[in-house]
């Protein structure tokens, strides 16, 4: 299998250092700068069944990093033919998807995440180690490297099904460890034609979903630069409903 990593250079347009988004101009007046960008990568499957490749630059926003950052490079995902490495995987590879059958992997984004680089909210600059057994035997099985992207799916406290978790929030100190790598990790994420719920490592991860309203109140522009990352869908309801409500959404507790 070809592997998506598009090289570890150029992960975020350089700009002005200001962090409050103005810098002062001659007459002593401040103005706004232009917002922190980042380049993202895209493969994505076309109804011929072809894979189309892109490359897209748009904000160092949440809205945006959120896309590509949940797994990092080397974490195992369960595919119809085993564990597969996730930079390994490509459009059109078949996951093992829980209470459901076999999905084809439609779309793969993918990021940079360069250490001491700047960040609008700081959370490309570090992931959160899963120890092995975490979540009860082999769960994971080794080592898992997760992004800022990640929610894994927990029983919910005092009964009442499952929910999705921000992985972030699940972070102790010492099973579940925030680090900053030392050198630069590529992170992924995976979209199938609905939102499902997959493993990495023995860990129920979720596949991408941007969430119920998370993008009701984007400019047009800004869901048109959204949009064309998603070569597979045309409208933002392409992404369906969530499979699991998401406790770090308060809009996302009614999903489907």
């Amino acid at each position: 299998m070809a592997n998506l990593d598009f090289g570890t250079r150029g992960a975020l347009l350089p700009v002005s250092p200001a962090t409050d988004g103005r810098i002062a101009r001659q007459d002593g007046r401040p103005q706004r700068t232009p917002p922190l960008m980042r380049k993202y990568e895209v493969a994505s499957l076309l109804p011929d069944l072809s894979i189309r490749r892109t490359h897209h630059v748009a904000p160092a926003t949440s809205l945006f990093t959120a896309t590509s950052s949940a797994f990092a490079h080397g974490a195992l995902i369960n595919t119809v033919a085993g564990p597969v490495p996730v930079e390994d995987l490509l459009p059109g590879d078949y996951l093992d998807v829980q209470d459901a059958d076999p999905a084809a992997i439609l779309w793969i984004g993918s990021t940079l995440l360069a250490p001491n680089m700047p960040e609008v909210d700081g959370a490309l600059s570090r992931l959160v180690r899963i120890m092995p057994d975490t979540f009860g035997l082999a769960r994971p099985m080794h080592n898992l490297l997760l992004g800022p992207g990640a929610r894994v799916l927990q029983p919910q406290q005092g009964g009442g099904g499952s929910v999705l978790v921000d992985i972030r929030g699940r972070v102790d100190g010492t099973s579940v460890i925030e680090v900053t790598p030392p050198s630069p990790v590529r992170l992924y994420h995976i979209a199938t034609r609905r939102h499902a719920i997959i493993e990495a490592d023995g860990i129920a991860v979720e596949t991408y979903h941007p969430g119920r309203n998370t993008t009701d109140r984007l400019g047009f522009n800004t869901r048109s630069l959204y949009l064309s990352m998603f070569p597979h869908i045309r409208e933002l309801s392409d992404f369906g409903p969530l499979i699991y409500p998401r406790t770090d959404a308060e809009d996302d507790l009614d999903a489907a």
